[in-house]
C-alpha cells in the first residue's frame, strides 16, 4: 500500500506507534518522508521522527539527515555538529572537521551502499542520500574559519548527484544557503535561476 497522502501516512504510522513497532515507524518515515515534506507536511513527518529513540535515528541515514536539517534551519548549529560528530564516529565516517572532499564523498558513497543496497533501493534514492549527506557536511563547514572552498565543493558535488532527480530542490536550497552565509548574493541569485529552470 502506498502511504503518499498525509492522512494515510498518519494513520499507518500511528498504528505502528501504538503497537510499539519502532522499526516500522522508521521504515515508513524513510520511504515516504521526503515526498510528504515536499508537499508541505514537514511538521507531520518531523513530529514522528522526534518520537523515535536516538539509537534508531542514528541507525538510519535518511532519518538522521531529516533531524539534522530540521535543527540546522531552527538555528541549532551546535546540536547538528554534535549529532554529525557522533554519527561519523559510530559509522566510521570522516568527522565534520575533515578537509578532503574526495575522501568524504567516497566514504559517504560506501556508507550509503551498505545501508541502502540494491534491489530494495534504486540508484536515484541512494543518490539523494549521498547528496543530502554531502550538503550537510558542506553547510556545517561554513561555520569553520577558512573552510569556504571545502564547503562549496561539498555542496556542488551534492548538486551533481541529484541533477535530473526528483526532490533535487532540497539540495539546491542547501547550496543557496551556503552562498548566502558567505554573502555571495550573485551566486545565490544564479542558483535561484537554476532552481526555477529545473522546475523545482
Amino acid at each position: 500500500m502506498q502511504y503518499t497522502s498525509s492522512d494515510l501516512f498518519a494513520e499507518a504510522i500511528a498504528r505502528a506507534h501504538d503497537a510499539h513497532n519502532l522499526e516500522r515507524m522508521a521504515e515508513l518515515l524513510e520511504v515516504y518522508g521526503v515526498e510528504l515534506m515536499s508537499r508541505g507536511e514537514t511538521l507531520l513527518v518531523m513530529n514522528w521522527v522526534h518520537a523515535l529513540p536516538r539509537d534508531i535515528i542514528f541507525s538510519r541515514l535518511r532519518i538522521f539527515l531529516f533531524e539534522c536539517w530540521w535543527y540546522w534551519y531552527l538555528g541549532h548549529t551546535a546540536v547538528v555538529l554534535e549529532m554529525l560528530n557522533s554519527y561519523a564516529l559510530q559509522h566510521g565516517l570522516p568527522g565534520p572537521q575533515g578537509e578532503d572532499v574526495t575522501h568524504l564523498e567516497q566514504a559517504i558513497c560506501a556508507h550509503v551502499e551498505k545501508q541502502y543496497p540494491n534491489p530494495k533501493w534504486d540508484v536515484g534514492q541512494r543518490a539523494n542520500r549521498i547528496a543530502e549527506a554531502l550538503a550537510l557536511y558542506g553547510i556545517v563547514s561554513t561555520r569553520r574559519p577558512n573552510e569556504a572552498a571545502f564547503s562549496l565543493a561539498a555542496c556542488q558535488r551534492a548538486v551533481e548527484y541529484v541533477a535530473g532527480l526528483t526532490f533535487r530542490s532540497r539540495i539546491l536550497h542547501h547550496l543557496g544557503t551556503v552562498h548566502i552565509l558567505r554573502n555571495e548574493l550573485t551566486e545565490a541569485a544564479a542558483l535561484r535561476a537554476l532552481y526555477e529552470l529545473w522546475g523545482a
